[in-house]
């Protein structure tokens, strides 16, 4: 699979088992409807043997205000534990079962990138000696 990230950053290609580390900013949103009502969305998951996801579920309810939309969350993060997808989630999914998402799902999410910072000396004993990107580029 051809991976091209919207971020203008460089595509780059893996095979359908590859794992993603994918966020979404916005894993639960509300809305405000006329008369004071609330349209309260959120997602879970369902996870792999592995950890790595297996499908991103989303859910909906009206709430009559704000407040009670705000306690239905709450609730919803209690009941749902670890499945419940907060702005903070990282979802780990194989490239297979990201492509059987829904495409606006797909759109909302994005991957991101951790900068590997050795402090001096370590870099050594760690048997890296070049630097990973330069080997790979060689490849």
């Amino acid at each position: 699979a051809r991976i091209t990230l919207r971020s203008g950053g460089e595509a780059f290609s893996c095979n359908l088992s590859h794992v993603l580390s994918l966020r979404n900013p916005a894993w639960e949103s509300t809305s405000c409807l006329s008369g004071g009502e609330v349209v309260v969305c959120w997602y879970t998951r369902r996870v792999n043997w592995d950890g790595t996801c297996a499908a991103l579920v989303q859910h909906s309810r009206v709430a009559r205000s704000a407040e009670e939309a705000t306690n239905f969350l709450n609730l919803q993060r209690a009941e749902y534990g670890d499945a419940y997808c907060t702005p903070a989630t990282t979802v780990d999914i194989a490239v297979r079962d990201y492509l059987n998402l829904p495409a606006p799902l797909q759109d909302s999410l994005y991957i991101y990138r951790v900068p590997v910072d050795f402090p001096p000396g370590e870099r050594e004993s760690t048997g890296l000696l070049e630097d990973p990107f330069l080997v790979g580029e060689a490849a």
